[in-house]
């Protein structure tokens, strides 16, 4: 009888520990930026927004596409994330994340990394007059964070003089 009550009141003290250890590693009060999962970006200029992407839907500040002309530069544009509870957030480099970014047609831009700016930040070259897309992906230790919808940037011709 005594060996039964032993064997009841260490399962109760074991229980109640993990209870204790699980719910105090649920807390959410003491996770840093780096532990937030981005649901969006916003790309912007100098303080001006150019495009958002919220959950799955892309928009433009101006029509349904980021416009440069041919032979231009925009830039540096900026890349933040935007978490769940819409906060706007670049994460730490020394965390090891990073910023990669592509474009679906390197004849119609050129996206180049800015000489002496933070690593958020890229720039646009047109190259000749079309379409194409951009696409972002915060890596973190060799594997994809958030993968970006994929944004509209057109190019337009030079005008004859």
């Amino acid at each position: 009888m005594k060996l039964l009550k032993n064997h009841i009141l260490i399962s109760i003290i074991t229980i109640a520990l993990s209870i204790l250890l699980l719910a105090g590693c649920g807390s959410d009060s003491d996770h840093d930026d780096h532990d937030e999962v981005p649901v969006g970006l916003v790309l912007s200029v100098n303080g001006t927004e150019l495009a958002m992407q919220e959950e799955t839907t892309v928009t433009y500040a101006s029509g349904n596409h980021i416009e440069l002309s041919q032979n231009a530069t925009l830039g540096p544009i900026l890349v933040e994330f935007i978490s769940e509870d819409g906060d706007r957030f670049t994460p730490h480099s020394d965390e090891g994340f990073s910023l990669q970014y592509s474009a679906e047609s390197s004849n119609i831009i050129t996206m180049a990394s800015v000489t002496g700016a933070n690593e958020w930040t890229f720039q646009l070259i047109g190259n000749e007059a079309g379409e194409t897309t951009i696409r972002f992906q915060l890596m973190h230790s060799g594997h994809s964070d958030f993968e970006s919808r994929p944004f509209q940037v057109r190019v337009t011709s030079l005008q004859p003089q």
